[in-house]
């Protein structure tokens, strides 16, 4: 993420959002990802369309990708997910596309 990117959506936010109320920043920055430039999360809107797309496949397994888990990292969710007996998990290394000598690695886990 670019310095200027932050700049111009925090920016966004002071000048849209009302200080003090957790609930208007965040729908401020969900505005911002519709309006400005998109943005890599899933707010009110994106998420009714995802819950109706997942309700209309009925599906019987779920599958989570998680990536960053070595850097910075995610070893809670690691540990939790490759103990479960609910899930099969595969590791896939990767490195930083930034820099090639930090290891970093998605991991695929479908729930049974």
């Amino acid at each position: 993420m670019s310095r200027d990117f932050r700049e111009a959506l925090l920016n966004y936010v002071l000048k849209n959002s009302h200080p003090g109320d957790a609930s208007s920043v965040i729908n401020t920055i969900d505005e911002y990802g519709w309006t400005q430039q998109a943005l890599m999360n899933i707010g009110d809107r994106k998420g009714k369309i995802l819950d109706a797309a997942l309700q209309s496949r009925q599906p019987k397994t779920a599958m989570i990708v998680a990536d960053n888990i070595i850097y910075p990292g995610a070893p809670d969710y690691v540990n939790y997910v490759r103990n479960n007996p609910h899930y099969t998990s595969t590791f896939h290394e990767s490195i930083l596309e930034y820099n090639k000598n930090i290891r970093d690695g998605v991991e695929v886990s479908i729930r049974q």
